[in-house]
């Protein structure tokens, strides 16, 4: 079961949640969305990630989060903040804060927005 984290007007920050996983990798893992994040994913990479996200969700209780859009519950993607831990970081610990939305989602002022 998910916990919203957060709602704006429009949007619906939320825990992942069963099938959030998979869903996730198929509408994120694009050449124009993954451009400046090292280029499309593995599923060994991606889930390597995913858990890393679950993680900080359960040991200090941020992450990133899912992004919903309320009218029709559409995932756009993800924001919040995490420490540094990815391999070779130059800050490991500090903070992050992060967001990956869908192509479709550019534009509408949405990272900003959650």
């Amino acid at each position: 079961m998910t916990e919203v984290v957060a709602e704006t007007a429009r949007l619906r920050l939320r825990s992942w949640g069963e099938g959030d996983e998979q869903r996730f990798y198929d509408i994120m893992n694009t050449p124009p969305v993954m451009r400046w994040l090292g280029g499309v994913q593995s599923p060994e990479q991606w889930h390597q990630n995913y858990s890393r996200f679950i993680g900080f969700e359960r040991d200090y209780g941020h992450s990133f989060w899912i992004v919903e859009r309320l009218s029709d519950g559409e995932m756009l993607g993800f924001c919040g903040l995490k420490r540094v831990n990815s391999p070779g970081a130059t800050c490991p610990g500090e903070f992050e804060i992060g967001w990956r939305l869908r192509e479709s989602a550019w534009g509408q002022g949405i990272a900003k927005e959650a």
